[in-house]
């Protein structure tokens, strides 16, 4: 193979790999990823999901920044309906996760 497609194909799986395309908006930053035992007597405000990029071409993204960028969607969408912590409802799965919103005033 020619030394310029693999080492194209080697810097394309560390970019993919490594990169966090997903920022937290300001006003996520107070929204934090809890367990369930720590929204007891919380309001219930509705669900969000998150879902991202996972790789391509046999390359794929590392499960840590993915879950990190499903949980910086969750924390922004959450922000925007009012809520201040998110509780995972399920794994990662392709990509994707379901998130519960809750208003505790923290």
């Amino acid at each position: 193979m020619n030394r310029i497609v693999i080492f194209t194909l080697a810097a394309t799986a560390v970019l993919l790999s490594g990169c966090s395309w997903v920022k937290l908006d300001k006003t996520a930053r107070n929204v934090a990823v809890v367990k369930p035992r720590y929204v007891k007597g919380c309001e219930y405000l509705g669900m969000v999901s998150g879902k991202v990029f996972t790789g391509a071409a046999g390359v794929q993204r590392s499960r840590r920044k993915v879950s990190e960028e499903i949980q910086t969607i969750a924390r922004n969408n959450a922000a925007s309906m009012g809520g201040d912590s998110v509780v995972p409802a399920g794994r990662v799965a392709e990509g994707r996760q379901k998130f519960k919103v809750y208003r505790c005033g923290r």
